[in-house]
């Protein structure tokens, strides 16, 4: 099982400008801010309504990571057309 998680796959050239095409999607888009929307919010009302701290903390810091996820993935931009 561990050489088939590490075995380090490519994409082709046409593999990319699909996944790019995905990615760069307006819905799709859509579809990852409204995520971090709602991970926001349920944050904002988790600070207000829980009382342990640590339970607070252990959220923060997983919207925070799924923010930068989402951050990364919004911040995906086609490859320039190449003549």
């Amino acid at each position: 099982m561990l050489p088939e998680i590490f075995n380090q796959e490519t994409l082709s050239e046409e593999e990319k400008r699909n996944l790019a095409d995905i990615l760069t999607s307006p819905l799709i888009k859509k579809y990852f801010r409204i995520m971090g929307q709602n991970d926001l919010a349920e944050l904002a009302v988790l600070s207000i309504t829980e009382k342990d701290d640590s339970v607070v903390a252990k959220k923060h810091a997983l919207v925070q990571g799924k923010l930068s996820v989402i951050h990364s993935i919004l911040s995906i931009t086609k490859p320039s057309k190449e003549s």
